[in-house]
């Protein structure tokens, strides 16, 4: 864990997203890992203890569930994208 933290830690690519006020006033500079293996066992590095909006996370962890509920082929004909901040 500390070594993927400290392997990417340094990375400054990318930018804050500006159209959610909570992800707007992140700080940039906080980096941290967390994972959680079968058995309940927490592995973390960096910043892992500050508290963050999960906003854009959990659309993912969403996603991921659905498709394993439904299937992929079912999930993938019933589902559309847009994005999130109203653009087209």
């Amino acid at each position: 864990m500390a070594y993927a933290h400290e392997s990417y830690s340094e990375h400054e690519g990318g930018q804050v997203a500006d159209y959610i006020p909570q992800l707007a006033n992140a700080d940039p500079s906080m980096f941290g890992i967390t994972v959680a293996d079968a058995s309940g066992g927490l592995y973390s590095a960096g910043d892992a203890d500050v508290e963050f909006s999960i906003q854009s996370i959990r659309r993912q962890q969403a996603t991921a569930h659905l498709s394993r509920a439904l299937g992929l082929n079912v999930f993938a004909s019933n589902v559309d994208s847009a994005r999130s901040n109203g653009d087209d």
